[in-house]
């Protein structure tokens, strides 16, 4: 049901990408995908470190900068290309993901500070 529902409001359903993150979907607005969707399980794992990352970039201003400015930065480069999007954004990701990570752990503010990410 909810498959048939996204592919109605114009998505493309990939199905079940263990390595990329659960079930996968895009949209695809004038040629370009405008929109990548990973579906996760409730409380999961993967859920809860979305939400782990979502938190840390919501309180550390200059790490959602520079993530910010790399997504768009890749997605001049790689219009039309998920793959080669997600795998040059993965490095910056994984970094962000352990910074978010001993963020929980820690409870410490600002963590990034000067440091390059």
């Amino acid at each position: 049901v909810v498959v048939s529902r996204l592919e109605e409001a114009g998505y493309r359903y990939y199905g079940f990408r263990r390595d990329s993150g659960g079930h996968i979907c895009s949209r695809t607005i004038n040629a370009r995908t405008t929109y990548l969707m990973h579906i996760v399980r409730l409380d999961s794992y993967r859920w809860r470190m979305y939400l782990k990352l979502r938190d840390y970039l919501k309180i550390d201003p200059a790490a959602r900068a520079k993530y910010g400015s790399e997504k768009l930065r890749l997605a001049e480069i790689y219009p039309n290309d998920c793959s080669s999007y997600t795998k040059a954004k993965r490095g910056l990701l994984l970094e962000l993901k352990r910074i978010a990570q001993q963020h929980t752990r820690s409870g410490l503010g600002h963590i990034i500070g000067d440091q390059s990410v």
